[in-house]
């Protein structure tokens, strides 16, 4: 009988989990794949933008929302799933350029709110949906702003968005309930790539919490920022500089706190690590072969991990997109196969209240962009 290479995968089992490490389980995760958004007439190409920085909110009602830019010709696109399981696609805004660096978060009541880049214009604007009609408003006029934005909400109305700016650092902005706009550096010598991920969160008493990476080539290193309530200045220290840490970086804590630990990339070691927030540099490989994730819990609190990594190598099962979740059935976390076999950059979850996987991601083989429905295990 011909046997097939094994990959193992090591992972790093968090509180619900007592085993110190499990092997990849290199099985289909299930579920079913439905593509949105057409690639390039199926053709492999070596930049395809159709599908690019797609991103996923399920709504308090079930509504499931999908945004994503057409980088090609300059699109911002969004998707709401209908009941009868059909996708109604619109465009939202066809502006020379726009839909760079897009992101995507559900405000307080619900209603998707969209930040993104128009190039043409050297705007980075924000699109709100307001019952059934989109209103856009300019949050700057600064070239190059927008990349990696990350969303908080406050209790009084107000929106707080972090980014990067191209060339000028990273970015803390500050809208109102009456529309007023201000801005602040957080850290000016840094870069972002338009792929990076900080972590962003806002405390109950008003406090501001941001992990953040500096992505240039020769000087990567994580930074962690606070910002007191009331407050417009911020307290910035390096907290890592292992091998390029924090490309991509998610909050890993008990649902109480889930600052006190953090999962990041590690670029240079291409895995991903787990550690306590105050010994990040003593991080632990959590995954190994990881070129980009996202981390999000389930109704339980429990870690649910979207990526993709490794070499482009067909014999290397890295290579294909995965899902680790909390197995019932093992008592464990779970390494699964999830959609085609290749890897994908460009991709996102969000996950249901009734433990429903949604994910998004963009094939880099043609750029179409596929939206992966996962039902909770029974329990």
């Amino acid at each position: 009988m011909r046997r097939f290479p094994v990959l193992v995968l090591i992972l790093l089992i968090g509180a619900c989990v007592e085993e110190a490490v499990v092997p990849l389980e290199a099985v289909p995760a299930g579920g079913r794949s439905v593509r949105i958004a057409e690639g390039h007439d199926g053709k492999t190409i070596w930049d395809p933008k159709n599908g690019w920085w797609p991103r996923v909110a399920v709504g308090p009602d079930g509504t499931i929302h999908v945004a994503w830019c057409n980088a090609h010709i300059g699109r911002v696109m969004y998707a709401r799933r209908q009941q009868d399981d059909s996708w109604a696609t619109e465009t939202l805004d066809a502006s020379g350029g726009a839909g760079r660096y897009l992101a995507m978060a559900l405000d307080p009541k619900g209603q998707p709110v969209l930040s993104y880049q128009v190039q043409d214009k050297g705007v980075f604007r924000l699109l709100r949906r307001e019952g059934e009609a989109w209103k856009k408003e300019r949050i700057n006029k600064r070239d190059g702003s927008g990349r990696s934005t990350q969303f908080a909400f406050d209790d009084k109305g107000g929106t707080h968005l972090v980014y990067y700016d191209a060339d000028r650092g990273f970015w803390h902005s500050h809208r109102d309930k009456q529309g007023l706009w201000s801005h602040e550096v957080i850290e000016k010598t840094v870069q972002g790539n338009h792929l990076s991920r900080p972590a962003f969160h806002r405390f109950e008493d008003g406090r501001l919490l941001v992990y953040f990476a500096d992505n240039r080539y020769t000087q990567t290193h994580m930074m962690k920022a606070e910002r007191a309530a009331g407050k417009t200045t911020w307290e910035v220290k390096r907290v890592a500089e292992d091998f390029g840490p924090g490309f991509q970086i998610g909050f890993a804590g008990p649902t109480a706190n889930p600052t006190s630990e953090l999962l990041f990339t590690i670029t240079g070691k291409q895995s991903l690590a787990r550690a306590k927030a105050d010994a990040l540099d003593q991080g632990k490989v959590f995954l190994k072969k990881v070129s980009s994730m996202v981390l999000r819990r389930d109704p339980k609190g429990r870690i649910v991990l979207f990526g993709s990594g490794g070499r482009i190598d067909q014999k290397d099962l890295g290579q294909r997109l995965y899902l680790v979740r909390f197995d019932p059935r093992k008592g464990r976390l779970r390494h699964f196969r999830l959609g085609m076999p290749f890897g994908a950059m460009h991709l996102d979850q969000a996950v249901a209240q009734d433990g429903t996987v949604w994910s998004v991601y963009t094939a880099d083989q043609d750029g179409s962009l596929f939206v992966h429905q996962l039902p909770p295990f029974k329990e």
